[in-house]
C-alpha cells in the first residue's frame, strides 16, 4: 500500500523496532466500501499513521502511538459509520484533492497531522516527557527488562533522538486488510 515513512539512518538501538520507524502515513487505496476486521473502514477514505518503537517485534510500543485518518474524512459527511453514501464516496477519499500529511517533531513533541498541524493524527502523549520504556511497561505492552533506550543520551526522546531518512512507498493495486 502506498506510504510514507521514516527510518532510522543508523541502527543505533538495535534492530527493528528498537531504533524506531514513523509511519506517518500508510493508506490502502481499496475500494470506498471496503471493511476490514471488526468492519472497521479500510477503503479509500482512510489512512492511517504510527509510530514504531519497543524492545522487539512481539514488544512493539505501536498500539499507544498509532491512530487513523477516519474521523478527519467522514466529519463532512452525513454518514460517519456503515457504508459511504454515494455523496462520500464522490467527495471524502483521499484522492478528490491534495493533502499534506505532516510531521511536528521537536525535542519536547511529536505528532503528525493531516492537512494542518491543528488536525493531529497521531501524537506521542508521553514524548519529551517520560522514557519510552517506562510509557511501555506501565502500558502493560513490554514485560522484558530489556530496556533498549536505557543509556541513550534522552531516554525521553529515544529512539525518536536520532536522524531519519525518508521512504515515499508508491505501491499500487491488490486489496490490503
Amino acid at each position: 500500500w502506498p506510504g510514507i515513512w521514516l527510518m532510522p539512518r543508523d541502527e543505533a538501538y538495535g534492530p527493528w523496532p528498537r531504533s524506531g520507524e514513523m509511519d506517518l502515513m500508510e493508506a490502502r487505496g481499496n475500494p470506498p466500501e471496503y471493511r476490514g476486521p471488526g468492519d472497521a473502514p479500510l477503503g479509500d477514505d482512510h489512512f492511517s499513521s504510527c509510530f514504531h518503537w519497543g524492545p522487539s517485534a512481539t514488544e512493539n510500543g505501536f498500539p499507544l502511538t498509532c491512530n487513523d485518518s477516519t474521523p478527519f474524512l467522514a466529519a463532512a459527511s452525513s454518514s460517519h459509520h456503515g457504508t459511504p453514501t454515494p455523496e462520500r464516496r464522490q467527495q471524502q477519499t483521499l484522492h478528490d484533492a491534495f493533502h499534506t500529511y505532516g510531521l511536528y517533531w521537536t525535542d519536547r513533541e511529536l505528532f503528525s497531522y493531516f492537512d494542518t498541524p491543528e488536525q493531529v493524527v497521531t501524537r506521542v502523549p508521553f514524548y519529551g516527557r517520560e522514557p519510552f520504556y517506562e510509557a511501555g511497561r506501565r502500558a502493560g505492552i513490554f514485560t522484558s527488562a530489556d530496556d533498549p533506550y536505557r543509556d541513550a543520551a534522552s531516554p525521553v526522546t529515544a529512539p525518536f533522538d536520532r536522524a531519519f531518512y525518508v521512504i515515499l512507498n508508491v505501491a499500487v493495486g491488490g486489496c490490503v486488510p
